[in-house]
């Protein structure tokens, strides 16, 4: 195994020959004599430690200590800085800096080789942290991967119909699901939900939701009795814990011009009838997995066209100012204002609202939706 990399910073040259001699065995070393030259060496050598004088030429201590933690941005490297002074000030001044630890000159050859050890001790862990956390941050990137191809990637057709997608996770592992596929001849199911939570659970939950309605596809169930059978599932496995769901789901029967929904807690869907009426879907039974439920659908119908949007609240849960969000409402006007201008799309909802935002929106949570049209 390499040695751990110390700095010793010191202008002293026999206190540096004593620290060579004293852990030269234990670590690999590398030596300067001011502030400057530590400042040097320090981006050369990338040590994992730093023995650090405060009173040195040239560049003190504790700029040394600036340096390295705000223009390096270094927040792993162990500092342990050594003093004579047995002023508090000092010491304060010093951990409040970004100093971790302090030695008293002259040094007690014990304490401040059980120091050092502590020093190497924390480099260790935060390295075993550093692998695990790759291991962890691969495996997610296979999450988000095999998520990926879990939901509709390919072009969809389906006489009668249009659809777009849109699937902007915020992480690499998202709660969010969308799908749409025929349950008969003329009706297209599709349907948007939204995992409370984020990365491998909500993810893992997810495929719960997706595994039930992929079901309805190949053994059709109504769609009261499908979103039944999330909720069912959900309470057997999450049901008491914080996890919950929720989902509009939609059934747009072409031959009957009728579209059937259930809004489970979920952000209301807008539908325009006609070209003229303009339907929210408002939630019609609570959010899924945390008690049992009642479910019936709603119903909207329609005579030459229908249009529906659907979508998760990552649209409208962003900061137009700090403290000051979007908001429910306001995107309500400006998504229905598009639409009964028939200028909707839904690239062109998203920079719409970046131009709400004067082009600095951060959208913190998945961005899911579906526009889905009859071209009849």
């Amino acid at each position: 195994m390499k040695k751990v990399k110390l700095l010793i910073a010191e202008d002293s040259s026999i206190n540096r020959k004593f620290l060579i001699r004293l852990l030269g065995d234990e670590f690999e070393i590398e030596e300067s004599c001011d502030g400057e030259e530590a400042v040097d060496k320090f981006a050369a050598f990338a040590p994992d430690i730093v023995l650090l004088d405060i009173h040195m030429p040239v560049m003190d201590g504790l700029e040394v200590i600036r340096h390295i933690r705000n223009t390096s941005v270094d927040r792993d490297v162990f500092i342990l800085v050594l003093t004579g002074e047995e002023s508090t000030e000092v010491k304060v001044e010093a951990l409040n800096q970004g100093a971790n630890d302090f030695v008293l000159k002259p040094f007690v050859r014990e304490e401040l080789q059980a120091r050092v050890r502590v020093a190497k001790r924390q480099v260790l862990i935060l390295e075993e942290l550093r692998k695990a956390y790759a291991v962890i941050s691969t495996e997610m990137d296979m999450v988000a991967d095999l998520q990926a191809r879990l939901l509709p990637r390919d072009g969809f057709e389906f006489p009668g119909i249009d659809l777009d997608w849109m699937y902007l996770p915020s992480g690499r592992a998202s709660g969010d699901y969308y799908d749409f596929f025929p349950v008969g001849p003329d009706t297209l199911r599709f349907v948007v939900a939204d995992v409370s939570g984020h990365g491998a659970r909500a993810a893992f939950i997810m495929n719960t939701v997706r595994a039930i309605f992929r079901m309805s596809w190949r053994n059709y169930f109504p769609l009261e009795q499908v979103v039944g059978f999330v909720n069912t599932d959900l309470c057997q496995i999450v049901g008491g814990e914080a996890d919950f769901v929720t989902l509009l789901a939609c059934d747009l029967n072409l031959g009957a011009s009728s579209l059937s929904y259930i809004n489970a807690g979920h952000c209301p869907g807008f539908f325009l009838a006609d070209q003229e009426i303009m339907h929210e879907a408002q939630p019609n039974c609570r959010p899924l997995g945390i008690f049992p439920l009642d479910i019936s659908a709603g119903e909207i119908t329609f005579k030459e066209s229908l249009k529906a949007f659907l979508y998760t609240d990552g649209f409208y849960e962003w900061e137009l100012t700090p403290g000051e969000i979007l908001g429910l409402d306001r995107f309500r006007s400006e998504v229905q204002q598009m639409i009964l201008q028939d200028c909707f799309g839904l690239e062109a909802l998203k920079e719409r609202l970046k131009r709400i935002g004067n082009d600095r929106v951060w959208f913190r949570d998945d961005l899911t939706a579906l526009w889905v049209r009859t071209n009849l």
